[in-house]
């Protein structure tokens, strides 16, 4: 009997690494989608924050600091300055978080948008590199920690972006966004708020500008849960041959969260980036 339920476990674990693999490798927008979206929060891209504080209720920079500071946690020399790779910049909303967490870091703002990228770095000592996550233009190992904050929604290829993250990052990679909850009732919650409720809100406080909200609902279709992310990038971390220690954390019933991984044993090579 107990041998059965020994089995029984082993196979439900392989069939959710299963379903996360598969939901993560389908997970993919096509060009002119993918291209529309760019193209809408270009649009928004001086109502960005302000509205985006609205649609977290509240949460939106807390999921920020919170991975931030778990990162930080656990690395073993913030003396040294870091290189911290940050994928799918935008305005720079993020860029602001990273730097008053770790002060003495040299930040890489990547986006594949010039117009967003153009007030990225503003009061923050970075570099501003147009690019897709798909192929980050940066060396394996060229980077301490590689971060991303409501943009990995808008990747073409959720798959490809997460290896080349891996690729990059010596110490660990930080993934913050919107999630969509497995469980039907909070799914349904989480739906409703994006596809119906932000884009009314939008009507209000950003005018004119409202269409682009809708946006977002396009974002969450077959969009994965906070726990496939995990599961993947441990999965990944086979792949790459890099022992990492994953951990995740849920906010608003799942439709807010963050995955942090971390390099058990930091790569021995240094940095070599371009």
């Amino acid at each position: 009997m107990a041998k059965a339920r020994r089995f029984s476990h082993r196979t439900r674990v392989t069939l959710w690494e299963a379903y996360a693999r598969s939901t993560i490798e389908h997970r993919c927008l096509d060009p002119r989608t993918w291209a529309t979206i760019i193209s809408q929060i270009e649009g928004i891209k001086h109502i960005y924050g302000f509205m985006n504080k609205f649609m977290s209720l509240g949460f939106e920079n807390r999921v920020r600091i919170n991975a931030i500071d778990v990162i930080a946690k656990r690395l073993d020399n913030l003396s040294r300055q870091l290189i911290i790779v940050d994928v799918g910049s935008g305005p720079g909303d993020s860029l602001k978080a990273i730097w008053r967490r770790l002060t003495n870091s040299y930040i890489v703002a990547i986006d594949p948008s010039i117009s967003l990228l153009s007030t990225a770095c503003n009061n923050v000592l970075c570099d501003r590199v147009v690019g897709v996550a798909e192929n980050l233009p940066i060396r394996r190992h060229g980077a301490d920690i590689v971060t991303s904050f409501y943009a990995s929604r808008d990747f073409q290829s959720l798959s490809d972006a997460l290896a080349s993250m891996i690729s990059v990052t010596r110490r660990g990679l930080v993934i913050g966004d919107i999630f969509l909850p497995k469980h039907p009732v909070k799914k349904l919650l989480v739906k409703a708020w994006v596809c119906r409720i932000v884009p009314m809100l939008a009507m209000l406080l950003a005018g004119k500008y409202w269409k682009n909200y809708k946006g977002l609902c396009v974002t969450i279709k077959d969009w994965c849960d906070v726990q496939d992310v995990k599961t993947y990038l441990k999965q990944l971390s086979k792949r790459f041959g890099k022992q990492l220690i994953v951990e995740s954390h849920s906010y608003v019933f799942g439709g807010l969260g963050y995955v942090a991984a971390f390099v058990e044993k930091e790569s021995i090579s240094g940095h070599n980036w371009s």
